[in-house]
């Protein structure tokens, strides 16, 4: 059962009804043709979720609405790190940061000590409070599958008939149930919107109808008609053979995880990243003292929340790297190899 929204709102001496459904049946469920169907973060309403933002040099911040954003900076969702109940192999312990973290109470790590390790030469994990959280972008997957409930279909575009259907909804129908080339079937087509989609979506159709007024409808609409033009990924089968499909990317935290090519970028860029990184902290020392001598504070900030101030003390212990001013540090350096993932 599928419920959609077909109207703004119909009066009633109770709740109001906006919506209809469709009944989804099959003589053998075994052999039912199912194709997934997405649709963007942005149409589903899901883009909204992520209130996090990780700007271009690196620092990640809470979005605030209405706040604009330099281009370049992603945006993102911190999300669980750990899995329901406690296991053996997931109760192990590991640092970030140098800080030591364990899972709560009655949970696991999501991952094995191999894939945190690979998490965090990723720059995947981020310490939100006290509680390292996995980052999940929005260009990671963006897109989500269509559910059992569409509430972007209200009413149809355009109409020519009394009660026809938004083009949105047959569309969803026949591209969940058939593929390119299938024979699709309308007894009662009224002004041929079953036609009209199955036409653009390179399927094969019969309609008919016994009103007169609704055939001459159908027939205008399907000669008046212009459709987008699609590639076909087997040319000499026809449409039978297959479109060529937009294609998006699909991350996720195990993917990251079971990606042994992670050791090896790690293993070859990340010593020579970590003494450059070292160097530019020793000479960072040195402007601080200089600084502190004169008897100024020199404060050089990037854009966003204001940082608490330092001392050459904190900066010559390696406190600094969470809250240094110039942030100089191994979270900079893990930055530089995600980047150079595959």
């Amino acid at each position: 059962m599928v419920a959609f929204r077909k109207t703004g709102s119909l009066v009633s001496r109770t709740i109001d009804s906006i919506s209809d459904y469709l009944l989804w049946y099959a003589k053998n469920k075994e052999q039912l043709k199912f194709n997934p169907v997405f649709l963007s973060e942005d149409t589903s309403g899901t883009a909204a979720q992520y209130r996090y933002v990780e700007l271009p040099d690196g620092q990640r911040t809470r979005y605030e609405l209405g706040r604009s954003v330099p281009h370049g900076s992603k945006s993102f969702q911190p999300t669980a790190l750990h899995s329901a109940e406690a296991t053996q192999a997931g109760a192990f312990e590991f640092e970030l940061d140098g800080l030591t973290f364990a899972p709560p109470l009655n949970r696991h790590w999501s991952t094995s000590n191999e894939g945190i390790a690979r998490l965090k030469a990723a720059d995947r994990i981020w310490v939100a409070g006290k509680t390292p959280r996995y980052v999940r972008y929005l260009d990671d997957y963006p897109v989500s599958s269509l559910t059992n409930v569409w509430d972007d279909t209200m009413g149809a575009e355009d109409m020519v008939y009394a009660v026809q259907t938004n083009t949105k909804v047959v569309e969803r129908c026949i591209l969940m149930t058939t593929d390119p080339g299938d024979l699709v079937f309308d007894s009662t087509c009224g002004s041929d919107t079953t036609a009209y989609c199955a036409e653009k979506w390179g399927r094969r159709w019969i309609t008919c109808d016994t009103s007169r007024v609704a055939l001459a409808i159908a027939r205008q609409r399907l000669m008046t008609a212009k459709f987008d033009y699609y590639e076909l990924r087997e040319p000499e089968r026809g449409p039978a053979g297959g479109l060529i499909y937009e294609t998006v990317p699909h991350i996720t935290l195990e993917s990251i995880a079971k990606n042994t090519e992670i050791d090896a970028i790690a293993a070859e860029y990340q010593p020579q990243i970590d003494q450059a990184l070292a160097d530019l902290n020793d000479a960072l020392v040195g402007v601080i003292q200089h600084t502190e001598h004169v008897g100024a504070t020199r404060r050089v900030a990037p854009p966003g929340p204001a940082t608490p101030q330092m001392n050459s003390r904190d900066c010559a212990n390696g406190r600094c790297r969470e809250r240094c001013p110039i942030r100089f540090g191994r979270g900079k350096a893990r930055r530089h190899t995600r980047s150079s993932l595959p």
